[in-house]
């Protein structure tokens, strides 16, 4: 009997200090996209550190955060897949509050962001994650 190859599944991270907000994103990710795989995160550490263990497709990124914040775990996923000779993947920065110039312009300096503002319904996150995903 021959194995068949591993189908690659979507891999999706979830980097996110309100819990609240990580189980509503879960119940989004897991209505739209059943097949996805979802990993999470409490703080920008902890994004890292799954980051750097495991490979993602899209990565969902809050901005404030304690420990570090979104713009600097973006910077360090940029180092780690430049280390390992990787593409960055798609990152969705997903904020409520009013993001800084510099903030907007990590967004539009950088094919793989998208902008979403909190409060996020699921279908704006859901055509947020195809497109990126497209």
């Amino acid at each position: 009997m021959k194995v068949k190859d591993a189908v690659k599944k979507t891999r999706i991270l979830v980097v996110d200090d309100e819990e609240t907000i990580r189980n509503t994103f879960q119940k989004c990710i897991e209505s739209h996209f059943p097949e996805y795989e979802i990993s999470f995160a409490a703080n920008g550490a902890e994004g890292i550190d799954a980051f750097g263990a495991e490979p993602y497709d899209v990565v969902i990124l809050d901005l404030k955060m304690p420990v570090m914040d979104g713009r600097r775990t973006f910077h360090e996923m940029e180092m780690i897949c430049e280390d390992r000779d990787l593409d960055m993947p798609k990152v969705i920065i997903c904020t409520g509050y009013m993001p800084s110039d510099e903030e907007r312009d990590l967004v539009k300096n950088h094919a793989s962001c998208n902008l979403l503002l909190k409060p996020v319904n699921a279908e704006t996150l859901a055509a947020a994650i195809k497109n990126a995903l497209s």
